[in-house]
């Protein structure tokens, strides 16, 4: 190496770095495609989620609504009731 003039050591230096920041510029690009298709996978299970979460709160307004309710009670057996009030004829009304 002392046979070597400076500029040569430069040169030689510069090279090895450049070479370094090529495979670390290949490392990183591949990296960071990686990461992009695990972020659209995410997008998309997001999305599903997001219709799963919309088709389900639907169903439960159906469940819960009145005339869902008032069917289901019809279903189990359960009648409107059917009270009599007795009102005797002289009976003074207010």
């Amino acid at each position: 190496m002392k046979n070597l003039p400076k500029i040569h050591i430069v040169n030689i230096v510069l090279f090895i770095l450049l070479v370094f920041s090529v495979f670390v510029k290949i490392y990183f690009t591949d990296k960071s495609s990686i990461l992009g298709k695990e972020l659209s996978s995410l997008d998309k299970d997001v999305y599903v989620l997001k219709k799963e979460n919309e088709v389900l709160k639907n169903e439960y307004l159906n469940l819960i609504s009145l005339s869902s309710l008032a069917e289901r009670a019809y279903d189990m057996g359960l009648v409107n009731s059917k009270v009599e009030y007795y009102h005797p004829n002289n009976l003074a009304l207010r």
